[in-house]
C-alpha cells in the first residue's frame, strides 16, 4: 500500500519556507553585522579582527586601524560599541590608519549569496523528500524521516540568519537543536 501524502502539510511548510526565505532575506540586507571585531587598547578602539566574506572584508579596513566613529557616533563603551556593530545599521566608520583619518562606507553585505544557495538547499530537500515518500510505502520510519526533514528544510533557512543575530533565526536554530539533541 502506498502512502498517501498530506499535501496541504506539505504546501502549508513551502509557503513557510519561501515566507522565511524573503523575511530573512531582507532582514540579512539591512543586516548591521558588517564584520570587525574591535578591542579596548589606551583608550582607543581598535580593529582586531576581520571576517573574511563580510562587508568589512570587502572594504579598505585592515587589522589595527583605530574606529574613533560609527554612522558619526563616537563609541563609549563596550556597550555601545556592540550595540554599534552589531544591532544598529552601521554603514560608515570613521577610522585612523597608519595616522591618516578615512570613513569607510560599508557596501552590501555578502551574506545574501550564500542565503540563496541555502534556501534552494532547502527547498530541494522538500522536493527530494516529497520524491522519497511518494516512491516508498508506508511505515514509522517513513514518517520519522519525514518529520526530520521538514524541520531541516526549516533550520537550513535559520542558519545563516541565526549567525547574524536574526533573533527569529536563533528562536528557530534553538527550537531544532532541543528537539534533535
Amino acid at each position: 500500500m502506498r502512502k498517501e501524502i498530506n499535501w496541504y502539510k506539505w504546501i502549508f511548510f513551502s509557503l513557510v519556507i519561501v515566507g522565511l526565505g524573503i523575511y530573512f532575506a531582507i532582514d540579512l540586507g539591512r543586516s548591521a553585522n558588517i564584520g570587525i571585531s574591535v578591542r579596548r587598547y589606551h583608550g582607543q578602539w581598535t580593529i582586531t579582527r576581520i571576517l573574511s566574506h563580510s562587508a568589512a572584508a570587502n572594504s579598505s579596513l585592515s587589522v589595527g586601524d583605530q574606529l574613533i566613529q560609527v554612522n558619526g557616533t563616537v563609541p563609549r563603551n563596550v556597550y555601545s560599541v556592540q550595540r554599534m556593530l552589531l544591532v544598529n545599521h552601521a554603514d560608515r566608520l570613521t577610522v585612523v590608519n597608519h595616522g591618516h583619518r578615512q570613513v569607510v562606507s560599508l557596501t552590501a553585505h555578502p551574506y545574501l549569496s550564500s542565503y540563496w544557495g541555502l534556501l534552494i538547499v532547502s527547498l530541494s530537500i522538500l522536493l527530494i523528500t516529497i520524491w522519497i515518500l511518494l516512491r516508498r510505502r508506508h511505515s514509522l520510519q517513513e514518517r520519522h524521516f519525514e518529520n526530520f526533514m521538514l524541520p531541516l528544510a526549516i533550520v537550513l533557512v535559520a542558519l545563516i540568519p541565526s549567525s547574524q543575530g536574526i533573533v527569529l533565526g536563533r528562536v528557530i536554530l534553538v527550537s531544532f537543536l532541543s528537539l534533535y539533541r
